[in-house]
């Protein structure tokens, strides 16, 4: 399977369409990630620690490719638009808004029943308030984040030094191992337009089991009532 028809399903399912400064877009992989748990964590790399696993199927501990789909523009930025973990090498015939535990039972505790209703049917993502969203296994998180914060008067981030050393004019990426034994490793990039929410997506193949989990940033336009 082409990866480019990943992100092109993703796209033709949710109607997303271009902005009208794209030009066109490329794919970049930035490397494998580790996954030793089978649970996997999407969010701001800086507040891996507070956050959850998605609730989905286990996905067999291994190293899976990411993929970055980078959108090219006239006035010659480029963004990050959509990111992906790929598990299997197949199109998902369905896609499901990935959520967390937390994110179910924040929607189950409302007593309004139209208001649960309203919340169950929006999609969920996660905030960035640092211009950057990540992958990870959900094993890794707390050792990750002891890796970015040694101790509460001296901050060593080599998060930071990872991905100056992979900027591209405008977006960046980093692969941090975090495990040498197990290879457990976060991979960070750009997300899309910089600071925002941004909701990932399980795709699902025939047999009901998860083909890639897709989070997307921003950059392709949801479609309004007018289009």
């Amino acid at each position: 399977m082409d990866d480019r028809a990943l992100f092109t399903a993703f796209q033709q399912t949710a109607g997303l369409v271009p902005d009208r400064e794209m030009t066109d877009t490329f794919l970049h992989y930035p490397g494998d990630l580790v996954i030793t748990s089978g649970r996997f964590v999407a969010c701001d790399p800086w507040f891996c620690a507070n956050a959850s696993p998605f609730e989905a199927p286990l996905i067999e501990p291994g190293r899976y490719r990411v993929a970055l789909e980078v959108a090219r523009f006239s006035n010659e930025d480029q963004r990050i638009a959509l990111a992906a973990v790929i598990f299997r090498h197949q199109l998902p015939v369905r896609w499901e808004n990935a959520r967390t535990a937390d994110d179910t039972d924040k929607i189950l505790a409302f007593q309004d029943a139209e208001t649960a209703r309203r919340l169950a049917d929006a999609f969920v993502g996660y905030g960035v308030d640092s211009g950057t969203g990540c992958f990870l296994d959900a094993q890794t998180a707390d050792a990750f984040d002891r890796l970015l914060f040694t101790n509460e008067s001296e901050m060593h981030d080599p998060l930071i030094e990872a991905l100056e050393k992979h900027y591209v004019d405008t977006w960046n990426w980093a692969d941090v191992c975090v495990d040498e034994q197990t290879g457990a490793n976060v991979i960070a990039f750009s997300s899309g337009w910089g600071d925002g929410g941004y909701a990932s997506f399980f795709g699902y193949g025939e047999d009901g089991l998860p083909v890639c989990l897709l989070t997307d940033f921003g950059v392709w336009r949801w479609p309004t009532e007018k289009e």
